[in-house]
């Protein structure tokens, strides 16, 4: 997981992942690093070529992404507000395709949540803000510890 975004952001070849981490972290590194480049179009065209992509991970490409998404929902408001509603538009679309496959349920939840929350709170960011937007314990209680009391109570309840 923590190589997820290597060969996209580095110098770092596949075969490097191999050599050091073996085939297996090889394969789940290739399986989440986005394919598009900047030749291939816009990025409405560039993230489609890379959700195309990502829809063939396996349970544990798919794992690291939800991780990936869930990091990166809670910093995107504060990081690039302005930015935010098309990013966290974008990444609804793969937790819904998500919820087709067999995967984890509590982590899917607490992303979906967390990915929701953020994205009502980005409908009402101006255009570009001037100052960042801060994340709250509210955004802390809302996306985290609720979800997660939730997901403990409906296993214990099964």
């Amino acid at each position: 997981a923590l190589l997820h975004d290597t060969i996209e952001d580095t110098w770092v070849k596949p075969w490097m992942i191999e050599k050091l981490f073996g085939p297996w972290v090889k394969r789940l590194v290739l399986e989440v690093t986005d394919v598009s480049k900047p030749t291939d179009g816009n990025r409405a065209v560039r993230k489609a070529i890379d959700f195309e992509h990502l829809k063939k991970a396996s349970y544990w490409g798919r794992h690291i992404k939800l991780c990936d998404l869930y990091h990166n929902s809670r910093t995107i408001l504060y990081h690039d507000p302005g930015f935010a509603k098309i990013y966290l538009k974008e990444k609804q679309q793969i937790i819904e395709d998500f919820r087709t496959k067999h995967h984890n349920a509590m982590l899917l939840e607490l992303c979906d949540s967390q990915i929701n929350h953020f994205a009502r709170r980005a409908e009402n960011i101006p255009e570009n803000p001037e100052t960042p937007i801060p994340y709250t314990i509210q955004d802390f209680s809302v996306t985290c510890i609720k979800p997660a009391l939730n997901a403990i109570k409906n296993s214990l309840l099964k």
